[in-house]
């Protein structure tokens, strides 16, 4: 299996913790995937809101063209001190460390409405899109569906946008409890031992 990894950043961000990245997959393709750095306020929200449209600007713009058959994206606050292809299962189409199905509590449901029925009936949740791995034909299917398409012309959660696309094209999203350091809030660490830890904001140094 050939695994590319996609880290998701601004120019302002950077990448403070791509070293360890490098260091940890040695011989594997990494690739930088810039968004515009948004203004505080509204606008800021909607950048943060909907970060499923670069996984969407990545794959039409780059990742088409690619030779792989599984991308793991990371966002910028993500350290990752571990081999990929050892944390996320080989078989899976998209993995993230938690799903939430209709019936759980999540305030992210509140974006439902703007969900046509065929992607309502289907929808679900990851947590957090900061840690996932999406396979090719995954990808593939889910971008190149005109209705799928639609929804990214509103604003619409990222994490309920992007997997219940991806269910509606019959790809069901696994969850990863090896990703037990990775929270959408908030870290149990400080990210300087190995592993995958998100969020961490600030460079740190590995224990060695």
């Amino acid at each position: 299996m050939k695994t590319v990894i996609v880290c998701f950043t601004t120019r302002n961000r950077g990448l403070p913790h791509l070293e360890r990245l490098e260091r940890s997959n040695p011989g594997k393709e990494i690739m930088v995937m810039y968004g515009r750095d948004a203004k505080p306020g509204l606008d800021l929200y909607r950048a943060w809101s909907n970060s499923d449209m670069l996984i969407r600007d990545w794959w039409l713009e780059t990742g088409q063209t690619m030779e792989f058959d599984r991308a793991v994206m990371l966002e910028w606050d993500v350290v990752c001190d571990a081999d990929v292809d050892g944390v996320f299962p080989a078989e899976a189409d998209l993995v993230a460390k938690e799903v939430v199905y209709p019936g759980q509590p999540w305030t992210w449901w509140r974006y439902r409405w703007k969900l046509s029925s065929r992607f309502r009936k289907v929808r679900c949740g990851i947590i957090p899109l900061a840690v996932i791995a999406v396979s090719r034909r995954c990808l593939e299917a889910v971008f190149s569906d005109s209705e799928v398409l639609k929804l990214y012309e509103k604003y619409i959660f990222s994490e309920l946008r992007f997997p219940t696309a991806a269910r509606a094209c019959g790809f069901e999203p696994t969850p990863c409890p090896a990703l037990e350091h990775v929270f959408w809030d908030k870290t149990d660490g400080d990210g300087s031992l190995p592993g995958i830890w998100h969020p961490v904001k600030s460079p740190v140094p590995a224990v060695s």
